[in-house]
């Protein structure tokens, strides 16, 4: 039989979290800016028609515009700026190998600015009872594993056995 650690985090997948991050930047700035610019806009046909007649629309379009900045920059932007965060932590960080048995639960745990997680429970093993995994690679990991490396609590490869025919 052989062995081998199948990973879970590759150095490819952290540079598309960063261009995914750019994405979500870029999208967040060109709101903002076409915002203001309806605004500007807005503001310097006031001059030629009626003033009473664009105030709405440029309130609403600033209060629009501002919202939706707001939801980029705190939702889908904050999720893979926390993801990268994670990854390069992942591949930067001190692996230690543990031995047991794997069981997912259904356990999930949040931290603020942080990645979703799933404990994992290790069964025959005195010094750690339980590790964590990012709830988007445990689809990923193979419970049957008898041996996994981790870094900061996080399962980041897990051995599987091939037997030679």
């Amino acid at each position: 039989m052989e062995s081998k650690f199948e990973k879970l985090y590759s150095a490819e997948e952290t540079a598309f979290l960063k261009r995914k991050a750019l994405r979500w930047t870029l999208a967040a700035v060109i709101t903002g800016a076409a915002a203001l610019l309806l605004c500007i806009l807005f503001c310097v046909s006031a001059y030629k028609t009626e003033s009473r007649e664009l105030f709405p629309a440029t309130v609403i379009t600033s209060i629009a515009g501002g919202f939706a900045v707001i939801t980029i920059i705190h939702f889908p932007l904050a999720d893979v700026r926390a993801a990268v965060k994670h990854s390069e932590a992942m591949l930067e960080g001190d692996a230690e190998t543990v031995e047991g048995r794997f069981t997912l639960t259904n356990e999930r745990l949040f931290v603020r600015k942080g990645v979703g997680m799933v404990r994992v429970k290790v069964d025959g093993n005195d010094l750690v009872s339980s590790v964590q995994i990012w709830d988007k690679k445990k689809k990923l990991f193979d419970g049957s594993a008898l041996r996994v490396k981790t870094v900061y609590g996080f399962i980041t490869e897990y051995e599987v056995t091939h037997e030679d025919i």
